[in-house]
């Protein structure tokens, strides 16, 4: 009887690690999962760096060209201003030459 109680006691135990080895397994499974998991975030978090990166950038270049456009708007106006005056110095070239010949 000693032996079979015995044998009943190893068989429970048996069970038990078995049982153990399982849910074992189950977790590195999960963990697993969970590295997973954190591989894709952080690769998620690099590629939104990235993004926000290329997006500050974007930024910067419109404000850029908004500095060109508004430079080339006060070259454009200072063109119309120095033809403004030069025609007022041609006409006064004239003026000039009209009133000497009289």
């Amino acid at each position: 009887m000693l032996k079979h109680s015995a044998l009943i006691d190893t068989v429970k135990e048996n069970r038990s690690i078995q049982s153990n080895r399982t849910h074992l397994m189950d977790s590195v499974a999960e963990n697993r999962s969970i590295q997973s998991n954190r591989t894709h975030l952080m690769d998620s978090v690099a590629e939104n760096r990235s993004i926000q990166s290329n997006r500050t950038h974007l930024m910067d270049s419109v404000a850029e060209n908004r500095s060109v456009q508004s430079n080339r708007t006060h070259l454009m106006d200072s063109v119309a201003e120095n033809r403004s005056v030069q025609s007022n110095r041609t006409h006064l070239i004239d003026l000039v030459k009209e009133n000497r010949s009289t």
